[in-house]
């Protein structure tokens, strides 16, 4: 723009060129700022319905643009109170919705549950976002925690990493799953009381866990 004298339709078209890039530039450095600094500051106690009942509102334009209907299972609202922060596990569910909504195509369900698992003797919740979406393709799966690497257009490659540091942060475990009749199932699971040391979930083998999300 500064090189030379630019007519009102080149000045249009640069800007135009430069707010898409600062609006790429910010969103890269939103998600690495996710990425690298999720802190569990004030837990307390919530109810897992509510959780996701917020999540899903959130969604409701994006959900309705999309033709997806979102689905709070009712089952969620039987769960035990988690003691856990509300904004890193608002970040990390919006991030694994959003996933599945656009991974599904019009007239799909996603589907938000909840329910209690046994983890090493111990109480975990699992939050499980589920849709009909592409599902898990075999060549991307062992890439999708891979920072930067996305197979959606305008992605970032930053959100389930994002996500996979907040469920750590939050002495959990994050899982992703390819459905049997096809899409995905992803699978959160944090502990009903907080413990120094972490294990996974019974029932949930490590080396039978899909890396990966929706494309």
């Amino acid at each position: 723009l500064c090189r030379r004298p630019r007519t009102t339709h080149e000045i249009a078209e640069h800007t135009a060129v430069i707010q898409r890039n600062v609006a790429k530039a910010d969103r890269i450095i939103e998600s690495l700022i996710g990425l690298a600094r999720p802190r569990a500051e004030a837990p307390e106690l919530l109810a897992p319905h509510d959780i996701l009942s917020d999540v899903a509102d959130l969604l409701q334009v994006e959900a309705r643009r999309q033709r997806v209907p979102l689905v709070v299972a009712r089952g969620a609202a039987g769960c035990p109170p988690l003691r856990t922060d509300r904004t890193l596990i608002s970040q990390a569910l919006l991030n694994l919705v959003l996933n599945a909504v656009q991974a599904t195509s019009s007239g799909g369900t996603v589907r938000l549950n909840a329910r209690c698992l046994t983890r090493a003797g111990h109480r975990a919740l699992a939050f499980t976002v589920e849709d009909r979406g592409c599902g898990l393709p075999v060549a991307v799966r062992s890439r999708l925690f891979t920072p930067f690497f996305t197979t959606k257009p305008n992605g970032t490659g930053l959100g389930l990493s994002s996500c996979r540091r907040i469920a750590t942060e939050l002495q959990g475990h994050l899982r992703l799953y390819p459905r049997s009749r096809g899409g995905t199932r992803s699978l959160l699971v944090l502990p009903l009381t907080p413990t120094s040391n972490p294990t996974p979930p019974t029932g949930i083998p490590e080396k039978t866990a899909c890396a990966t999300t929706s494309c």
